[in-house]
């Protein structure tokens, strides 16, 4: 769906470990295939491969590309949102434009657009991945765009990630897009992971990003 302009405020909502469950499924995969014993919150610095090695094998096991896998299609499988997280989504589409803005790899655009048709049909404006293929002289290869482009491109005041990295850039300099930064859920990648900032709140469910979001507007 392409942007429209509208006087409903836009908010950009993260998907892995926000709306859909990756981080456990993932280094689960990730333990069975390759024979190791690793959780999210351990640094990927000590895992043996590089941290893009690493980042390599995710996503060969999320596209089930990966040589041998036992269950290709079980990346496609997780992408279940609970109802919390399916009802706090259609009661915020009502006031809002909601806008899927993840980091997700590019070639996951279709499992991406299925479990969202099926599960939150109506909810987002669009859904956009910050990672692109592009050409290059040893074919393609994936690069990342900023969040902070995509949030300053829609207007958007509001953004619910796990991330912190991607919420503290949205934040920085005179002219951040972001009013409101949600750093949400239980962040297995960043454990204990906090930004000192007034305009940060933690929210470990849906129903405390609601409040915060209400809470936005009537200040």
């Amino acid at each position: 769906m392409e942007y429209v302009k509208s006087n409903r405020p836009a908010i950009a909502v993260d998907l892995d470990d926000v709306v859909f469950p990756c981080a456990e499924g993932l280094v689960a995969a990730y333990n069975e295939h390759y024979g190791t014993n690793f959780r999210p919150d351990i640094p990927q610095t000590t895992w043996g491969p590089t941290p893009e090695e690493v980042q390599e094998r995710f996503n060969g096991l999320q596209l089930g590309t990966t040589p041998g896998m036992a269950k290709p299609d079980w990346f496609e499988e997780m992408q279940v949102p609970d109802r919390e997280t399916i009802e706090v989504l259609r009661r915020l589409a009502v006031g809002y434009q909601l806008y899927a803005v993840s980091a997700r790899h590019y070639g996951l655009a279709d499992v991406t657009k299925q479990s969202i048709e099926k599960y939150l049909p109506g909810v987002f404006e669009q859904v956009i991945l910050t990672r692109r293929p592009v050409e290059t002289e040893n074919g393609i290869k994936i690069t990342t765009d900023s969040k902070t482009e995509i949030y300053r491109q829609y207007n958007m005041r509001i953004a619910i990630d796990d991330s912190p990295h991607h919420l503290e850039c949205g934040l920085e300099g005179d002219d951040a897009p972001l009013g409101l930064a949600i750093l949400f859920g239980e962040r297995p990648w960043h454990p204990g992971v906090t930004i000192d900032d007034p305009r940060v709140v933690e929210c470990r469910t849906w129903a405390e990003a609601e409040e915060a979001i209400a809470r936005y507007f009537t200040w």
